[in-house]
């Protein structure tokens, strides 16, 4: 679902399709697209961060 929209520009700027169309091209409702895309970028972020401070950790005590 994600990779379509990234496929689609979404996460352009300025978005080449709105989340609504991504969600109609995936005949899905407009707010389980976005609840989605909200879901994955939470977990993309949490493991960016984690990683950042896990790594920032053992550089400081290492």
């Amino acid at each position: 679902m994600v990779q379509t929209a990234y496929h689609a520009g979404y996460f352009e700027d300025p978005r080449a399709y709105s989340g609504e169309a991504v969600a109609d091209v995936l005949d899905i409702s407009p707010a389980a697209f976005y609840r989605h895309v909200r879901t994955v970028q939470r977990k993309l972020f949490a493991a960016l961060f984690e990683e950042t401070q896990y790594s920032a950790s053992i550089a400081n005590h290492g």
